[in-house]
Formats: C-alpha cells, sequence, structure tokens
C-alpha cells in the first residue's frame, strides 16, 4: 500500500457471535419462541419485520445478556 499509487484500502476484520440466552420469548415482541417448534411457526407481522409494523424492545431479554457480560467480565478478576 503506497501514497504514490492512490490506493489506500486496507482490511477490516470484525467478529460476531450469536448466542441462544433462556428466554420464553423474542427479542423484539412478547411472542413466545419454543425451540424445536416448526420453521415460522412462532411469527407474526412484527416478528418478521413486515413494512409498517413496529415492535418493541423486551426488557428482560437486554437484562439478561447486560447480566451475562457483567458475570463474565468480573469472574476474570474473581479466579
Amino acid at each position: 500500500m503506497t501514497k504514490e499509487s492512490g490506493d489506500l484500502v486496507g482490511a477490516g476484520i470484525g467478529i460476531e457471535t450469536h448466542v441462544q440466552l433462556g428466554t420464553t420469548t423474542k427479542a423484539f415482541y412478547s411472542y413466545p419462541s419454543h425451540y424445536g417448534s416448526d420453521p415460522n411457526a412462532n411469527v407474526c407481522p412484527v416478528c418478521m419485520g413486515l413494512p409498517s409494523r413496529f415492535g418493541y424492545v423486551v426488557v428482560n431479554v437486554y437484562l439478561s445478556r447486560i447480566c451475562g457480560f457483567v458475570l463474565h467480565w468480573c469472574s476474570q478478576f474473581l479466579a
């Protein structure tokens, strides 16, 4: 990568993780989510993200994520 050629392109690397939380509802709607049920059995217009359908944040999902992060972070100092 040289300035003379005008190519100022670099590589960017990102990490994405997926976890399954032990919640009884979905993250953006209080519709139940049953693991192992048929595909598209527990959906509605809000869950599918159709236009003009707005969901809301289920607070318990995010509280469990935050508590899990804090416990993991604190366990580094207790070990």
